[in-house]
């Protein structure tokens, strides 16, 4: 959670109710979408590569922490659609809406994934341990969690 919320306020810029409150108060559009739709237009920036890093972690965390995501479709998808809802809230904000970050980010998750399977062979006594795995399977909250901590 401390990862979600550090990274969509202070590195993304995702916007909070109170930068839309200021934008109204000041009679600025909320909504200036600056979108590029072309993949590599302007080349690979050092913000791509950045886009990477920045999405390792969640590759990593979400199959440590969630059985059902030591499978590569579930990770990548996640990956992708977190990526896509900062794409979609950065039509609010002064940031430009960019495919390559879509891209990026998901190639990051990917990373992050490979990572956690080259860890998960190194140390498989600790890698057949999930963090919910000593809670009730069918509870809400651990069956829903890591899209309940996307949604929130």
């Amino acid at each position: 959670m401390f990862y979600l919320v550090v990274s969509l306020k202070d590195i993304v810029g995702f916007p909070a109710l109170s930068d839309l409150e200021r934008r109204i108060i000041s009679g600025r559009a909320i909504f200036e979408p600056v979108l590029n739709f072309i993949p590599f237009r302007s080349g690979v920036e050092i913000s791509s590569i950045l886009n990477i890093i920045f999405f390792v972690p969640f590759g990593l965390l979400l199959p440590t922490l969630w059985q059902r995501f030591r499978k590569f479709l579930p990770t990548v998808f996640l990956g992708f659609l977190f990526s896509l809802i900062i794409e979609v809230g950065q039509f609010f904000t002064i940031r430009a809406t960019d495919v390559d970050d879509l891209i990026m980010n998901t190639l990051g998750s990917i990373f992050g994934f490979i990572i956690f399977k080259i860890f998960s062979k190194i140390f498989k006594k600790l890698s057949s341990k999930t963090a919910s795995e000593g809670y009730n399977k069918n509870c809400s909250i651990i069956k829903y969690g890591p899209y309940l901590y996307i949604l929130i």
